[in-house]
């Protein structure tokens, strides 16, 4: 899987690499068919997970800052 190539699939935000995966941030649920159709073409690909946004996230994007002490 090549990221510059993932970061440029429309409606993705963010892509952030793991040790061993890498998380896809999406603008919304529109974008998930996109983002699948890039990764089933690559090799080694072992799990699509599809989560929503915690409510602490939703806060973040709404407000701008994290509250959590």
């Amino acid at each position: 899987m090549k990221i510059n190539e993932l970061r440029e699939i429309e409606g993705v935000v963010e892509v952030l690499e793991h040790n061993d995966s890498y998380e896809v941030k999406i603008k919304n649920d529109e974008q998930v068919s996109n983002v699948f159709e890039y990764v089933s073409r690559c090799q080694n690909i072992k799990l699509f997970d599809v989560k929503l946004p915690s409510l602490n996230e939703i806060f973040v994007s709404k407000v701008g800052k994290s509250y959590e002490e």
